[in-house]
């Protein structure tokens, strides 16, 4: 089975990062990721506030509906706690990515289940994009937005 990646690029710091998708811990979430990235996904930058280090990444909703989780009903099988996610874990919630570029510190369920990770050569650039994103929201009230691809296929 080949492996499939994906290129996460943050346009303020101009890091650019790969991570590996999860595909047989999520086989049909997987599928239907790497099925909407035949384009490239471009999305606002959203940090939380009081989470902690984690950043969604929010493309135009959908015209048509579709199937997304939140944390009173996530989106597919096993959904950690927030708190139990670490620096480069991509969670999915069904139509946008959460990027956990930290640590995170409440207990509440993810929005989806993990389905990449960022490859550990990446994951300081990744961890400083993710800063860096939080202070353009916040700091500079500057629109941060990235923009997740296909990567290589191993």
């Amino acid at each position: 089975m080949s492996v499939k990646k994906i290129k996460i690029t943050f346009s303020h710091s101009n890091k650019v990062v790969l991570a590996t998708l999860l595909e047989q811990e999520q086989p049909q979430l997987v599928q239907e990721i790497w099925s909407l990235l035949k384009t490239p996904m471009r999305g606002y930058a959203h940090n939380t506030l009081s989470t902690g280090d984690l950043m969604e990444c929010r493309p135009i909703a959908p015209y048509h509906p579709v199937e997304f989780g939140n944390q009173t009903n996530p989106l597919g099988g096993k959904t950690p706690m927030l708190c139990e996610l670490k620096n480069g874990d991509i969670f999915w919630a069904g139509w946008y990515f959460g990027f956990i570029y930290g640590r995170c510190t409440e207990p509440m369920v993810a929005m989806g289940p993990n389905v990449a990770r960022v490859d550990p050569e990446y994951l300081e650039d990744f961890h400083e994009a993710g800063q860096d994103m939080w202070n353009h929201v916040y700091l500079y009230h500057k629109l941060g937005t990235v923009v997740v691809e296909r990567g290589d296929e191993e």
